[in-house]
């Protein structure tokens, strides 16, 4: 059972930006060290952490002005997956459903690209 615990924790810090305070929480504070199951309680009981004003104003501005031009995405094999991964993550905080990804997906292509964008 220990090494699940230990599992948990790790992969759950994986999760977690290196910088942030829950990371910081999790690795400094002696009831959560290797304690998977306390720090998955812990998620679970504290639960979402609502964005601020300014920082909803900032997805919403980074996601207006999306395209593959401005994310400097290089144009290879894999842009198309490696677009639809930048809109799928950059929607998900503002809730963007599949149609709204799926507009941003063909509006974001370069404007020589006509025929795929009135589709």
């Amino acid at each position: 059972m220990l090494i699940a615990k230990q599992r948990l924790y790790a992969v759950i810090l994986q999760k977690i930006s290196r910088g942030s305070t829950l990371y910081h929480l999790f690795t400094t504070y002696a009831n959560f060290m290797a304690e998977g199951i306390a720090v998955y309680d812990y998620i679970f009981h504290v639960g979402h952490v609502d964005f601020s004003e300014d920082q909803i104003k900032a997805l919403i501005d980074i996601w207006n002005n999306m395209t593959l031009m401005n994310m400097k995405v290089p144009i290879d094999a894999n842009s198309l997956y490696f677009w639809r991964q930048v809109i799928s993550k950059a929607g998900e905080p503002l809730n963007k459903g599949a149609r709204q990804a799926r507009r941003k997906f063909y509006i974001g292509f370069p404007e020589s690209n006509k025929g795929a964008r009135q589709a």
